[in-house]
């Protein structure tokens, strides 16, 4: 029998509830993470830290979320936004 996604996502009244640990977590936004973008890089980039150095981005934290993403957090006081605006 062939199930369309969203019914097997949504599942049946037959299938058994989730009896494992349920985490509970408090959204959060901290000053750095306001002024963060996150990149998505373009496939064949693999020194992208590199690049920004390169292109006088010198000021730009990387940290890698897996698979192309990246998240871009600016030295204190800047803003990605006007990064971004001076170096097209």
């Amino acid at each position: 029998m062939n199930k369309f996604f969203a019914k097997a996502i949504r599942g049946s009244s037959s299938q058994k509830r989730w009896k494992g640990p349920i985490i509970e977590t408090q959204r959060q936004i901290l000053p750095w993470m306001e002024s963060s973008f996150i990149g998505h890089m373009a496939p064949g980039v693999d020194f992208f830290q590199e690049e920004l150095i390169k292109g006088g981005m010198n000021m730009i934290k990387i940290r890698y979320m897996g698979d192309n993403l990246a998240l871009l957090t600016p030295d204190e006081g800047e803003r990605m936004e006007d990064l971004i605006k001076l170096n097209k």
